[in-house]
């Protein structure tokens, strides 16, 4: 990896010197966030029914509305500007601010915080995949006499197994551990592809970033000819604090694991890491805006197709204008004349909940959730808005080569990450799709809406209620 001509030198280029070439000029225009520069922990607001919004922002759309925002609320000021999006600060109340630009006629919202936020109402969408399955197969006065020793209640792992679901945003003073656990060698069999019938698309990756150095396995040379990996991007740190407290941050490595998925299994696929969340795994919905604004002008550079991975998300209080407008925008980006095209997928998130999550919940999106070894597991989400499901539980991907200062506990010292670690959640399905598009993409030579199309909605394809069509990889 080699530096690039950015304003920060935490920004690396591709390997490949071709693409290198094609996607120079918007990589030199990429709206490099800050994430380090956030007042860390970030003031967030929570609503009863668990919708997260940075405390103090209201988003509005157009200079009418930015307008009357200012007359409205005289301390508040702009902060940011994406087109005719309009970001302010300073605000006293969002929710009944918001809701007095709705009642006059203006597009307003909060700046909602996503990550994989807990949801406290009933859902009102039938039972949880897990539970039919067990009731399918244990009837129901196998699931009243609870079997307790098929339950197998250690089984569930939930400090581990959810490793978004411990809401960073409500625990910030006192940061959550990560839930990434050690792990000696990766057990998804390496595949291969060759030289196919159509150019490897481009992954995005809006998440953390990648490790450098690059753990073995996504270095270019680690796999011989076209399956050589290309991996570039962003910086991740295990340790983002300031001073360093020497402990494994609760997100960090996350762009990295998915990094190993994707090589794993469509090797070759050059990989851009965006960064996107703050050290405690804060994704602001502004930030998402400035990345999939960005995406039109990458997908018209790269020459091929353009496949956007996003593992975060989180409700919002009615949908959100921006969110739906800046996925469908990207989603229809197109280059090479038409040519080539652009997928976004994102995790459906594992709250075990059917509440809509976004941005997986909108129609634009492929959103995943969750399976593993007995079926879905009870945290992944689901509901009609999941579009597929795949491996998600208990993954062993790459990781950084790190020992923190967690002490070692008879012979398990659990944050001695020797490059490899074992994780699970929606997160970590998402990959496995990505790959499956891309697989498709370049053995059958089609573009990316195509492949979509054969990945999650052929007709032959097996389907879960709540869950969608299995995609196996």
């Amino acid at each position: 990896m080699s530096d690039i001509g950015t304003p920060d030198p935490r920004f690396t280029t591709p390997a490949d010197p071709d693409l290198a070439r094609s996607i120079g000029d918007a990589l030199a225009s990429i709206p490099l966030i800050p994430v380090d520069g956030h007042d860390d922990p970030v003031p967030v607001t929570i609503t009863p029914d668990g919708v997260v919004y940075l405390t103090g922002d209201v988003i509005v759309y157009g200079d009418d509305a930015s307008a009357r925002l200012g007359e409205l609320e005289r301390d508040a000021s702009l902060a940011d500007s994406v087109g005719d999006w309009h970001r302010h600060v300073g605000v006293r109340d969002v929710l009944p601010l918001v809701d007095t630009l709705r009642e006059e006629g203006h597009t307003a919202q909060p700046n909602h915080a996503f990550s994989a936020s807990g949801c406290d109402h009933a859902c009102d969408c039938g039972p949880h995949p897990a539970l039919a399955a067990q009731i399918a197969e244990d009837g129901v006065l196998g699931l009243l006499t609870g079997q307790p020793m098929r339950s197998q209640p250690m089984r569930s792992q939930p400090m581990r197994s959810q490793p978004m679901r411990s809401q960073p945003f409500r625990s910030q003073s006192s940061p959550p551990m990560s839930t990434a656990r050690p792990a000696t060698d990766a057990e998804i069999p390496q595949r291969t592809m060759g030289a196919g019938r159509r150019p490897r698309p481009l992954v995005v990756v809006l998440d953390t970033g990648v490790a450098d150095p690059l753990p073995p396995m996504l270095q270019p040379e680690a796999l011989p000819g076209p399956d050589g990996a290309d991996v570039f991007g962003w910086i991740d740190l295990p340790d983002r604090d300031d001073p360093r407290d020497g402990y494994l941050d609760p997100v960090a490595g996350h762009g990295t694991f998915i990094a190993g998925i994707v090589q794993r299994l469509a090797p070759g696929c050059p990989q851009l890491h965006l960064p996107m969340t703050t050290r405690f795994g804060l994704v602001p919905e502004w930030h998402v805006l400035q990345w999939l604004a960005w995406i039109p002008v990458l997908t018209e550079a790269a020459e091929r197709d353009v496949i956007v991975s996003m593992s975060f998300g989180g409700p919002t209080t009615d949908g959100s204008n921006l969110l739906e407008q800046a996925v469908g925008t990207a989603s229809a980006a197109v280059g090479d004349q038409g040519r080539t095209s652009t997928v976004l997928v994102a995790a459906a998130g594992n709250d075990g909940t059917c509440r809509p999550y976004y941005p997986a919940a909108w129609p634009t999106v492929l959103g995943v959730g969750a399976l593993g070894a007995a079926g879905a597991p009870d945290w992944t989400n689901y509901g009609t808005w999941v579009d597929v499901c795949a491996a998600g539980v208990d993954i062993t991907s790459t990781f950084f080569t790190w020992n923190g200062e967690l002490p070692r506990i008879n012979t398990v010292d659990e944050d001695d990450f020797p490059g490899w670690a074992v994780w699970s959640g929606t997160s970590f399905a998402t990959p496995m799709v990505v790959a499956a598009l891309a697989r498709t993409i370049v053995l059958e030579g089609v573009d990316a809406i195509t492949a979509a199309g054969r990945v999650a909605r052929a007709p032959h394809l097996a389907r879960l209620p709540g869950l969608g069509t299995i995609v196996n990889v």
